[in-house]
């Protein structure tokens, strides 16, 4: 029993690492893919979408996986998905135009709605207290090492070909059996879903007020974040001498210093809020981005991002806890596929965003002032926590929890 459980957990871990690799797995070739497709007439937005694109579908379809699980079961709708990941992530390799290109990308971002609601889901079935926000530690590691393995190698990849990062994918044929063998204990429904699929949930059970904040701040997080995977490539391709290689580690440093933190999620969880743990966040990102923003070479840039990946060890694992402790057991899937959809219009939205700031000034002006908007934003949480604390029980805010 006690090597099942640890494969469970293994299996849980490497099923995270897929979702945050699922656009930054290809981040090292897209300066290459803009070249190669440079007469396709708005390339220079098309390219940046084959890392967002999939953001738009895992948004959609993030909450309609969300409420399936929670009535029909969360395993089967993950097996589908890990299918659904390896083919049309791989689907790369072989398109030769942009418009396959970023169809592969759409069914790519379904098969991810599908695992990472599952995966966050199944965390909140199997796991409570501390062994929560332990596990939720050691899966923002797992998904910071994924990010240093993966994309390092993505880099290494990419400087024999382009579609040669798009083998990687075949990464979910490997989690696919593990799933199928060690998930099979996945807990009941709840009686009042699977006795009477008419009765409504009580959706009084938590505040929706709350739940409405913490997607607002998970939004803005990826927001920011996203201009990592997403800007970094071409800030560095400025500088001479620059590989994909070179953008392969820069981005993977990044992950590592995320992962160090997430590791010992459990303990800063022990000690803070979910409020103080986010200003801690943005405080560690804005300096990252201003730092970035102030350099001239690679190894400066190198340490804005460590700098900044401090804080995005932090990101993830603070906005799943959160919704996890206030989401009812009969709406955890639902609320879940919820926060998924804030996560991954972020992600998508995120370039459409920067851009005018680009235009305006340039790619480094405008990690200057995402620092300054950070610093703002952490005035916001100041606030919220007056704001709960008379306003909304339990005070998540200023209350450990």
């Amino acid at each position: 029993m006690f090597k099942i459980k640890n494969l469970r957990k293994l299996t849980l871990l490497l099923a995270s690492m897929m979702t945050m690799m699922a656009g930054a797995v290809v981040a090292p070739s897209l300066p290459q893919i803009n070249n190669i497709f440079s007469l396709t007439p708005h390339a220079d937005i098309l390219t940046r979408l084959i890392i967002t694109l999939p953001a738009l579908f895992i948004a959609f379809f993030s909450p309609i996986f969300g409420k399936l699980s929670d009535t029909i079961g969360r395993k089967k709708i993950l097996l589908i998905a890990l299918v659904i990941y390896s083919i049309s992530g791989t689907s790369g390799y072989i398109s030769n135009s942009l418009l396959l290109l970023l169809i592969g990308r759409a069914f790519l971002g379904i098969s991810v709605a599908g695992i990472m609601t599952m995966v966050i889901a199944l965390v909140g079935d199997y796991y409570k207290g501390s062994e929560r926000s332990k596990f939720l530690g050691l899966q923002g590691a797992f998904m910071g090492i994924g990010g240093v393995v993966f994309i390092s190698f993505a880099g290494w990849l990419a400087d024999f070909g382009w579609q040669t990062p798009f083998l990687i994918y075949l990464f979910g044929f490997i989690v696919l059996p593990l799933a199928l063998l060690y998930l099979y204990d996945e807990p009941k429904l709840p009686e009042t879903v699977i006795i009477n699929k008419e009765k409504k949930v009580d959706e009084t059970a938590y505040s929706k007020t709350l739940v409405n904040i913490i997607f607002l701040i998970i939004f803005f997080g990826i927001v920011i974040f996203y201009m990592i995977p997403v800007q970094i490539p071409y800030l560095l391709k400025e500088l001479p001498g620059i590989s994909n290689t070179h953008i392969g580690l820069a981005i993977a440093a990044q992950s590592l210093a995320g992962s160090i933190v997430a590791m010992n999620y459990r303990r800063i969880k022990s000690k803070l809020t979910f409020c103080s743990i986010y200003q801690i966040t943005f405080a560690l990102m804005a300096t990252g981005y201003i730092f970035i923003s102030l350099s001239n070479s690679y190894a400066l840039i190198i340490v804005g991002l460590i700098i900044s990946g401090f804080g995005v060890g932090l990101l993830m694992p603070t906005g799943n806890m959160w919704i996890i402790e206030v989401a009812p057991d009969n709406m955890r899937g639902q609320l879940v596929g919820k926060a998924n959809t804030a996560i991954f219009i972020a992600m998508f939205l995120s370039p459409i965003i920067v851009q005018p700031l680009i235009k305006w000034g340039s790619i480094s002006s405008s990690f200057f002032i995402m620092g300054i908007a950070q610093i703002a934003f952490i005035g916001f949480l100041f606030y919220l926590k007056s704001y709960q604390k008379n306003n909304i029980q339990p005070a998540y805010c200023t209350n450990k929890n």
